[in-house]
């Protein structure tokens, strides 16, 4: 693949026009539409070039997510014995959230989590256990 295809693929995945990647590729506006067209030469390629692209920026933020994640947890697990009702009960929120929980699953039916509170704490120092 030569260097302006490549810089060419790279602008059209990031949102790019077709006018910016012109100006950037020497290439024409009209060129790059029809190439990109899905009868023309690089739209086969494009295609299965922006597949793994994606792919590989996925499993990036997997991996970066995995390695942060448990470091997360902790921080808001620390903040759950803060002196602040307010601020443990967003942290409490927040580790129920990411761990899966639902409202619903645990019998929250209402839209107000100040309800709850106490349920919420209890569940937290189950966890912790």
């Amino acid at each position: 693949m030569t260097t302006k295809k490549l810089l060419a693929f790279k602008m059209r995945l990031y949102g790019y026009t077709y006018l910016q990647i012109a100006q950037k590729t020497g290439l024409s506006e009209h060129t790059l539409r029809h190439y990109f067209s899905r009868k023309g030469k690089w739209y086969q390629e494009y295609q299965e070039w922006s597949g793994k692209e994606i792919e590989g920026v996925q499993e990036a933020l997997h991996t970066s997510f995995l390695a942060h994640s448990t470091d997360a947890f902790w921080n808001l697990v620390e903040l759950s014995h803060c002196n602040k009702p307010s601020i443990v009960l967003r942290a409490s929120q927040d580790i129920l959230d990411r761990a899966g929980f639902a409202k619903h699953s645990r019998g929250f039916e209402t839209n107000d989590p100040t309800d709850h509170a106490e349920e919420l704490m209890q569940m937290l120092e189950k966890q912790k256990r």
